[in-house]
């Protein structure tokens, strides 16, 4: 397997292309040099795989558009210190999808990575989302308003991690597994026994009050 690239629009510009999918690790990448001009990314429908830390450190890029080809997307790594991304744009697939820019993986029915500075306030995760993926939201800068979804069941860890302007949860009244308590924007876990408890999942950052009970 092999990949090769073109820079172009004075290197504001990456096109990504291939035999049988990229390199397995970052270090063979040699376009990574283009990492601090980049604007966009576009790969070809001949890459099959992105490795992990694929796009690591590329500060400016905006938006990728990742083909239907595309079996396999490493981790939610691939997207790290991508401070300027604000939509990853999917050929849906069997295997992955975009929901307005936010990755979807449709065969884990998990949201794996939401744009750090995709510009929307709020968001309410897809209904046929069961799972939000290991530091999905991670570092949004724009998000005040999360809506976790009646078929959320599994929050993996750092998920909301260093949200900066996230202000509160909303979740869903048929959602079995989280709660607010009483809306107060919190996010809780329930927790099963003989008497009703919850644990705190996510103290939003930007939550109004100087006082929590």
């Amino acid at each position: 397997a092999y990949v090769r690239w073109i820079s172009d629009n004075d290197a504001k510009d990456l096109f990504i292309y291939g035999i049988e999918g990229m390199y397995d690790t970052v270090e063979q990448l040699t376009y990574t040099s283009h990492k601090e001009t980049t604007l966009t990314v576009t790969i070809d429908d001949d890459i099959t795989k992105i490795p992990s830390k694929a796009f690591k450190g590329f500060s400016q890029m905006t938006t990728i558009s990742i083909p239907a080809t595309v079996e396999s997307i490493a981790s939610v790594d691939v997207f790290d210190e991508c401070d300027s991304l604000t939509a990853i744009n999917v050929a849906e697939s069997e295997w992955y999808r975009s929901d307005s820019g936010v990755l979807i993986d449709k065969q884990q029915h998990t949201l794996m990575k939401y744009p750090v500075a995709r510009p929307a306030e709020s968001y309410t995760i897809a209904e046929d989302i069961t799972v939000l993926g290991e530091r999905s939201f991670e570092s949004s800068k724009h998000l005040t308003t999360i809506e976790i979804t009646a078929g959320i069941a599994t929050i993996n860890q750092y998920a909301f991690r260093y949200c900066q302007s996230l202000a509160s949860f909303t979740v869903a009244t048929g959602n079995t597994k989280f709660t607010t308590n009483g809306n107060d924007g919190v996010l809780y876990e329930k927790l099963t026994g003989e008497s009703e408890s919850w644990k705190m999942i996510q103290y939003p950052l930007k939550k109004e009050g100087d006082k929590y009970t």
